[in-house]
């Protein structure tokens, strides 16, 4: 997410005080991340742990000097880091697969409106798989979301980090909320169980009636009806998880971008000669003026 001149001014600010915070900690005895020295690796600026490592800084680029080997190879972090949803994923897919056979084996049985309707079912629920992995691998950083109204790992990585400095959210609730797919294992267990066990006897049952008699086809058309409808269901709960995922790391970076303007605001009000005091005092409610009066003489005392 790019980030206005603004924006960085604000996150500047609140890296200044926790740099501050952390050299004062360090003073005291602490063991933080020292900022200053840091040494790059990949690319990437990496602070070592002051007492914590033995060797300092040159004992942690040889710690990871494998690692980093592995990521220069593979050219992204991908060979860092695992889909752990791949195994469940691939069990519903097994599952889906057997749906999709069996319903071949049953086509005899049904006419062909029933046909269709079971296989538009199996098609969506075979679609919504694809999307639920390609998010999964978006998220574990094996690939990257186009757009960026789309999360993976890079970028809850970093809208994360930037809006818990912010204090809207804590780190726990923000993946849980941004990334709840790569926890959702019972769920993707429970579709895998509900194709497996309900929707294939089902099927099982309409291979052994005879759909020449009326009591015959009234009950294949009840089983179709069970079918798809366990089918859509299921289909349903994967679709929620992806699309519940994309709103809220919506929501999470719309709820930022008005966190850095209202502190934008804020710094410039603090400025009395500026004309932002001039204008607010003007056009701001009475309310925006005295939060902004508090927060102002509360990061003065701190």
């Amino acid at each position: 997410m790019a980030l206005t001149a603004a924006a960085a001014k604000i996150i500047a600010r609140i890296e200044a005080k926790i740099l501050d915070k952390i050299n004062d900690a360090q003073t005291n005895g602490g063991t933080f991340l020292q900022q200053v020295p840091t040494v790059t690796i990949g690319g990437m600026p990496v602070a070592a742990r002051v007492g914590g490592l033995g060797g300092g800084l040159s004992s942690l680029s040889g710690a990871l000097s494998t690692v980093t080997a592995a990521v220069q190879a593979a050219g992204d972090i991908a060979a860092l880091v695992q889909n752990p949803m791949s195994l469940v994923e691939g069990a519903v897919g097994s599952a889906i697969s057997a749906v999709s056979g069996q319903a071949s084996a049953i086509a005899g049985q049904l006419t062909g409106g029933q046909l269709s309707q079971i296989s538009g079912a199996i098609s969506g629920i075979s679609s919504t798989l694809s999307t639920f992995q390609a998010h999964t691998s978006n998220l574990s950083g094996l690939s990257s979301a186009v757009g960026d109204a789309f999360p993976d790992f890079n970028k809850i990585k970093d809208l994360g980090q930037t809006i818990t400095a912010f204090g809207n959210e804590t780190k726990d609730s923000f993946v849980a909320n941004t990334a709840s797919a790569l926890f959702s294992d019972t769920k993707l267990n429970d579709v895998k169980d509900t194709l497996n066990a309900q929707v294939l006897s089902k099927m099982d049952l309409i291979k052994r009636l005879d759909a020449n008699t009326p009591a015959g086809q009234t009950a294949i058309a009840n089983y179709v009806t069970e079918i798809t409808n366990l089918l859509n269901s299921s289909n349903t709960i994967m679709d929620t998880i992806v699309t519940t995922d994309t709103h809220n790391f919506n929501e999470s970076s719309n709820n930022l971008n008005a966190s850095i303007t209202v502190n934008s605001l804020a710094e410039d009000f603090a400025d009395a000669n500026s004309v932002s005091y001039t204008l607010l005092n003007r056009v701001g409610k009475d309310s925006t003026i005295s939060a902004f009066n508090t927060a102002i003489t509360s990061s003065t005392e701190t």
